[in-house]
């Protein structure tokens, strides 16, 4: 979708007969604005479709080296440096996991 066309569609929507008289003067004044959007958004897709192609090469570079079982200690360094409430989110995850356990073993076994 091109800008104009954006701003076309957005005038379109001000001018139809529903939308109220008061809300048409901010809709006409938002065309231009959804217009520099669409086109910020068509320029930038290309370099998160790089983004995305690099991380998941990185990914499969690293896959023999099984850095899942590092998640731990990277959310602990996290926490460590990042976290305001250290015990107050060890607490948050621990009742996250007792919570999937807890339902994983109820819908296993049937108690």
């Amino acid at each position: 979708m091109t800008p104009a066309l954006a701003e076309r569609y957005i005038r379109a929507v001000a001018e139809n007969s529903s939308v109220p008289v008061s809300v048409r003067p901010y809709i006409e004044k938002a065309a231009p604005v959804v217009g520099q959007l669409v086109a910020l958004i068509n320029k930038s897709i290309p370099y998160f479709h790089q983004g995305y192609v690099k991380v998941m090469e990185i990914k499969k570079s690293l896959q023999p080296y099984r850095l899942e079982l590092l998640t731990p200690a990277f959310f602990g360094i996290i926490m460590c440096f990042f976290g305001g409430s250290y015990l107050t989110v060890i607490a948050a995850f621990e009742v996250r996991f007792f919570r999937i356990c807890y339902f994983l073993f109820s819908h296993n076994y049937y108690f």
